[in-house]
Order: structure tokens, then C-alpha cells, then sequence
């Protein structure tokens, strides 16, 4: 079987996915080809998984790394009609599913070299969840249904377990719960980290990580933090933060007064592990954030409870699996208090996050997602649903 891998995208989290899904698939087939995109994405694969692009056939797709939906279906398009492949798996279906959608709304049907044939991941799946509302999620919502009825798709992954419980219940789309993997981190002495990142033995550590886009909140953390009342708590900020911002100038000024350390500058992987060690606590204060968000699972790999916002999927992850708390979305006094709460937390409800955490860890382990890889590529007979077996915490 020749397999078709298209992912023409290279930042966030397209490349690491991208490298995870070849080396879970790469040993299924007799070829598995790789339509990819232009820029620095080939590098960082190589850099990720060195002997599995080894072992791939490439095919370029486009030279261009950002693209709209309709040019991002056609590159797809093309590389089928050149690749000629038997199966088809595509990396990120939300690159093109408004468009197709859309389209399929107003009568215009897939391309048949797709039809039947698609398989893929669709990580922020608005139109298949009924809880998204607004005229043009409808219009697409419908636009899916109608494809759905075709066949076009032949099996969908998702990274809400919940919706996609839903979504098998109505029958409409074979679909695989898609766990948020993570890579094994070491182990790492909590105090030679804490030495390392410069964070003070006795501070209660509150870790914000990644990028610090608005909708990441890492304003709403500073403002909780310029309060009074979060006794010994610093907040520790590790990642790329932008060049001039009030943001920056804020966020110095905390750091002036002993509230806050500053690990400037991208996190290398080999890192990871060692600023999720040095933490207490992981900040998630996002902004209506929809969807998953891989924090969540890097801070249960490091056994760290999160202060979340209680928005969509991340907040109702952390209530039903014991993560640690929640606050209102976009509330600055939710959220001091949130951090106050978990700070202050007795013993016994530490313990009781540290295994809803390490449960969690467990269901988002690498093994599990390449099962759900091959599931969702049609390479398994298996439709049981990793949620499902495990969804109640102690049965791992």
C-alpha cells in the first residue's frame, strides 16, 4: 500500500505532529510518501525523527508555507493526482474544512479524487460541535453533513473526547479520539531546576509557558499577580515574549518587585522538562480557547496541577479529571482567587490532583496516540475508544 502523509504547514504544532504521525505509521505500509510544504519544515523533521524521514518518500507539494483554504485543497488535490497514492491521511484537515464545507453548503461537492479517501486529523472542529453557534459555523455545519452523507471522509480524529463521543453516537463519520500526546520528559531534580531557572526555594513557583499571544492570558496573569494576597507566589514566565509591548513593560515591573522570573526565549525540547520541574503550579488562563491545548498535557507528564480558565474543552478537562482548579473565563478576580485556592490547597486535595494528573498523563501517552494514528488511517481493525476504556480515573 502506498500511503499519502500531507502536511504543508511548519509552525506550532504542525511539524511536531507531522513527525509523530510518519513514525507511527511508517511501519504499517510499503511506502509511505510525504507531501510536505516549503520553508524550514523538512529541516525540523529531520532534527525530530532523523530516521524516519530517512526511510520516507518525499513529494513537495507547494513552496508556499502559509496558504488559504481553497489553495491549501488544491495542493492536496495535486499531490494526489501526481502520488497517486492508495490512501490518503492528511495532518491537518482544518487547513481546508471552511472551505470545503462552505462549499458543500452551496452544492459544490468534494473533489472526486478525494471522495471516499480521506482520512485525517481536525483539531478545531467548530462545525461538527453543536455547541459552537453563529450563522457561519451553521452554513458549514450544514455544508459537513452533506459530505458526511457522501462518504467522503472515511475516518476523522479528534482531539475532544468528548465531541467525538458524541459524534460516533449519531453515526454520521467513523471517528477516533486522537489523545494529545507528549514525548517521555526525564527525570529532573525539582531543586537543581529551581536553581537553574533562578526560582528562590522558598516561592511558591506558578509557571506560564510558550507563546504569549492575548489570547493565552499571560496579561490576566500579571494583573492577578500585581495584587496583594498570593503570599510567597512568583510567577515564572518561559518563552518568547514580544520584542515592545505593555505586556513586556508590565511584566519588568513584577520582576522588579520580586513577583515574577523571566526565562526569555524559545524553550528547546531538552529544556521542557527542566522549567516544568522548577514549577509549582502551571498557569492556563486562555482566552476562549477552543480546544485542546498541549500545556495541559506537558503539565501532567511533569505531575505539576494547573489554574485554568474554565472555557470549552481545557476547563472541563480539569473539573472532570481532577487537574487542579478553574477560573472564570477572562476573569482577573476568578483567577487570583483560582490561584489563591491552589496555592493554599491542604494536602489531600494535592494528592487527589497528583493522580487525576498522572491518570491523564496516561491517556495521552505516545503509544496510545500512534494506535489512534493507525485507527484513524484505516491500518487497524480496532474501534475501541481509548476514552472509553479508560475514562474513569484508576482504571489505567
Amino acid at each position: 500500500m502506498r500511503l499519502l502523509v500531507h502536511e504543508i504547514r511548519s509552525e506550532g504544532h504542525h511539524v511536531p505532529w507531522a513527525g509523530m504521525v510518519l513514525e507511527s505509521l511508517i511501519d504499517q505500509v510499503e511506502e509511505l510518501v510525504f507531501s510536505h510544504g516549503g520553508g524550514e519544515q523538512l529541516s525540523m523533521l529531520r532534527d525530530l525523527s532523523p530516521s524516519v524521514m530517512s526511510r520516507i518518500t518525499l513529494h513537495k507539494a507547494t513552496d508556499q508555507t502559509m496558504l488559504n483554504g481553497r489553495d491549501s485543497l488544491a495542493a492536496l488535490v495535486n499531490a494526489v493526482r501526481q502520488v497517486e497514492p492508495d490512501r490518503i491521511f492528511v495532518n491537518s484537515i482544518d487547513d481546508f474544512a471552511s472551505h470545503i464545507f462552505r462549499s458543500a453548503a452551496m452544492g459544490i461537492g468534494a473533489p472526486r479524487s478525494l471522495a471516499g479517501r480521506l482520512h485525517g486529523l481536525y483539531l478545531r472542529p467548530r462545525p461538527l460541535d453543536k455547541t459552537a453557534s453563529g450563522l457561519g459555523i451553521a452554513i458549514k455545519r450544514f455544508g459537513a453533513r452533506r459530505l458526511f452523507r457522501q462518504d467522503v471522509f472515511s475516518r476523522i480524529g479528534l482531539l475532544d473526547e468528548f465531541l467525538e463521543a458524541s459524534l460516533r453516537t449519531e453515526a454520521e463519520i467513523q471517528t477516533t479520539w486522537i489523545p494529545d500526546f507528549y514525548r517521555p520528559l526525564p527525570q529532573v531534580d525539582r531543586e537543581e531546576a529551581r536553581a537553574e531557572m533562578g526560582i528562590p526555594v522558598d516561592r511558591s513557583s506558578l509557571l506560564f509557558f510558550g507563546v504569549p499571544h492575548r489570547r493565552k492570558g499571560l496579561d490576566l496573569a500579571i494583573e492577578a499577580f500585581d495584587r496583594d494576597g498570593l503570599g510567597n507566589a512568583v510567577l515564572f514566565v518561559a518563552g518568547k515574549l514580544p520584542r515592545e509591548s505593555d505586556v513586556r513593560d508590565r511584566l519588568a515591573g513584577l520582576v522588579e518587585e520580586g513577583r515574577a522570573i523571566v526565562r526569555e526565549g524559545f524553550v528547546a525540547e531538552s529544556d521542557i522538562a527542566t522549567v516544568f520541574a522548577a514549577a509549582d503550579r502551571v498557569l492556563i488562563p486562555y482566552r476562549k480557547h477552543y480546544g485542546s491545548s498541549s500545556v495541559l498535557t506537558l503539565a501532567a507528564a511533569a505531575g505539576r496541577p494547573v489554574i485554568a480558565s474554565d472555557h470549552h474543552l481545557v476547563g472541563r478537562r480539569v473539573v472532570e479529571h481532577g487537574l487542579g482548579v478553574v477560573h472564570r473565563d477572562e476573569d482577573v478576580d476568578s483567577l487570583h482567587e483560582a490561584i489563591r485556592t491552589s496555592i493554599d490547597a491542604a494536602p489531600a486535595r494535592i494528592e487527589d490532583w497528583r493522580r487525576g494528573l498522572e491518570h491523564w498523563a496516561g491517556l495521552n501517552e505516545v503509544s496510545r496516540f500512534r494506535s489512534a494514528i493507525r485507527e484513524v488511517a484505516g491500518l487497524t481493525n480496532s474501534t475501541t475508544q481509548v476514552f472509553d476504556r479508560l475514562a474513569v480515573r484508576g482504571e489505567a
